[in-house]
C-alpha cells in the first residue's frame, strides 16, 4: 500500500516549457525531460467551419493544458479558412493550408530554438499529460528519435492494433487490461501515426520536405530520414488518446493516416527500404504477444478466447512445474 508523496518535482509536465527552468530543476524534474517542444497541427482534411476551427484551437490550449507548456503553435488550416488571433494566449500562432511549407517552417524554426517537435494530424485533442509518457520513452535511449502513444476508441475504450497488411488477421481492439500487461515501451521501424514526438535532434537533421505537398508526405520522409541516421520509432503503452467520436471517419485511419498513392510512390522512389517497415512490425514479437494477451483479457462482458495446450509437455520444461 505504498503511496509516494506528490510535490512539485514529480510533476514535470507543467515545468518543461518553461524559458527559465535552470539546468538544476531540468536535474530535478527528471532525466528524460531534455527540452521543451513546439506544437504543430494538421487540421486541412478536417471538415472545419471558421467557428469549429477557432473551438479547436481553444481546446488545444485550454482543455489539453498546451497553452501553458507551448509558446508557438502552427495550424495547417481546411481550405479558405483563416486562424483568428487569440488575445488569451502570448504565444506564437501561425497558420497556412499548405501542409508541407508549414512543416519545414515549424521544422526550421523548432530547430533553430534547439525545440523537439509535437505533431497532432486530425482532430485529436491528446492531453498534454499523455507527453510525460512520450518524453519518457523518447529519452529511455539516445537513438530513439521518434515516440507515439497508443489510440483508443471512444466507443469501446478498446486500444487499436498496429496497421498490417491484408494477409496478417486482425485480432480486433485490444483491451485496457491487456495493454497493461505489455512492455511499457515497443521499438518498431518508422510508422506513420496521428500524434508523434520528435526529439531535438531527429528535429534538426530533417532537412526540407522536398516533392511533398501535404504534411503527412512531408512527415514521412521525415521519419525515413531519421531511420536512415539510425533513429528508432517508440511506440509508449502507457499512454494513450482517445480520438474522437465520428461515424464518418474510419478511426483506424484517424490512428494511423495512409499516404496517397502518388506520395507513397515518390517516397518508395526515395527510400525504397521502407516497403520493409509494414513487414517488420508484422514480424515483430510485441504483435504476437499483443495478440495473445488480447484474447486472454478481453473486454467486459466477453469470454476468454485463449486456451493452453500442455499435452505432451515435459513436467520440468524449461524448469517449470
Amino acid at each position: 500500500n505504498f503511496r509516494p508523496k506528490l510535490s512539485m518535482r514529480s510533476l514535470p509536465v507543467h515545468l518543461m516549457n518553461s524559458e527559465s527552468m535552470t539546468a538544476s530543476s531540468v536535474t530535478s524534474a527528471g532525466s528524460f525531460i531534455d527540452g521543451p517542444y513546439d506544437l504543430l497541427v494538421d487540421l486541412s482534411a478536417c471538415a472545419l467551419d471558421q467557428a469549429g476551427l477557432d473551438q479547436h484551437v481553444a481546446k488545444l490550449l485550454k482543455y489539453c493544458g498546451f497553452g501553458d507548456v507551448v509558446d508557438r503553435l502552427s495550424v495547417v488550416v481546411p481550405p479558405r479558412l483563416e486562424l483568428q488571433p487569440r488575445p488569451d494566449w502570448s504565444g506564437a500562432l501561425q497558420a497556412n493550408a499548405d501542409g508541407a511549407v508549414l512543416f519545414d517552417l515549424a521544422v526550421e524554426e523548432a530547430a533553430m530554438r534547439r525545440r523537439a517537435l509535437l505533431v497532432v494530424i486530425g482532430p485529436l485533442l491528446p492531453s498534454n499529460e499523455v507527453l510525460l509518457h512520450l518524453w519518457r520513452a523518447i529519452h529511455s535511449d539516445p537513438l530513439l528519435g521518434v515516440a507515439q502513444p497508443r489510440f483508443a476508441d471512444a466507443r469501446t475504450d478498446g486500444i487499436f492494433p498496429f496497421p498490417y497488411s491484408a494477409e496478417v488477421p486482425s485480432h480486433g481492439l485490444t483491451s485496457k487490461r491487456a495493454l497493461a500487461e505489455l512492455p511499457e515501451i515497443a521499438i518498431t521501424a518508422e510508422l506513420l501515426a496521428s500524434c508523434l514526438l520528435l526529439r531535438r535532434e531527429v528535429v534538426a537533421a530533417l532537412g526540407p520536405s522536398g516533392p511533398f505537398r501535404s504534411l503527412t508526405g512531408a512527415l514521412a520522409l521525415g521519419l525515413c530520414r531519421a531511420r536512415r541516421k539510425g533513429y528508432r520509432n517508440a511506440v509508449s503503452n502507457r499512454a494513450v488518446v482517445t480520438l474522437p467520436v465520428d461515424s464518418s471517419e474510419d478511426a483506424h485511419r484517424l490512428a494511423y493516416p495512409q499516404l496517397e498513392s502518388a506520395d507513397m510512390a515518390t517516397l518508395l522512389d526515395r527510400y525504397p527500404d521502407h516497403i520493409r517497415a509494414g513487414a517488420e512490425i508484422e514480424r515483430r514479437a510485441h504483435r504476437r504477444l499483443e495478440q495473445l494477451l488480447a484474447a486472454a483479457h478481453p473486454p467486459v462482458r466477453q469470454p476468454k478466447r485463449l486456451l493452453l495446450d500442455f499435452r505432451g509437455m515435459s513436467a520440468i520444461h524449461n524448469g517449470t512445474s
